[in-house]
C-alpha cells in the first residue's frame, strides 16, 4: 500500500487549477511507481502522467497544489526533484 503524505498544509486554497512539470530521477521501474503513487496520494491533485523522452519528468495536474511543498517531500522520499514549471489550466468551456 502507498505512503501519502499530502496533507492540508500542503493546499493553497483559490490558487486555480495549475499544472506542474517535474523532473525526477527514476532508474527503475519500482522507483516510478513509488513516485507515481506519492504524488496521486497528494491533496488537490487530479491527475499526473509521464512525460519526456526517457519518462522523467512527472505532470501534475490539480488545485491547491503548493508545489515547494510538493517537491520537498518528494526530496525525502526520492531524492532529487527539480521543478520544470508551474502553469495554469485553463478550464474549457462546452
Amino acid at each position: 500500500m502507498a505512503k501519502c503524505f499530502g496533507g492540508s498544509s500542503a493546499v493553497q486554497p483559490g490558487s486555480g487549477k495549475q499544472k506542474i512539470v517535474l523532473k525526477v530521477e527514476m532508474d527503475d521501474i519500482k522507483k516510478r511507481s513509488k513516485v507515481l503513487k506519492n504524488i496521486v496520494c497528494w491533496h488537490g491533485v487530479y491527475s499526473v502522467a509521464l512525460e519526456g523522452n526517457e519518462n522523467n519528468k512527472v505532470a501534475v495536474v490539480g488545485e491547491g497544489i503548493d508545489p515547494v511543498s510538493l517537491i520537498q517531500k518528494l526530496r525525502n522520499e526520492m531524492g532529487d526533484v527539480q521543478l520544470i514549471s508551474v502553469t495554469a489550466v485553463q478550464e474549457k468551456k462546452t
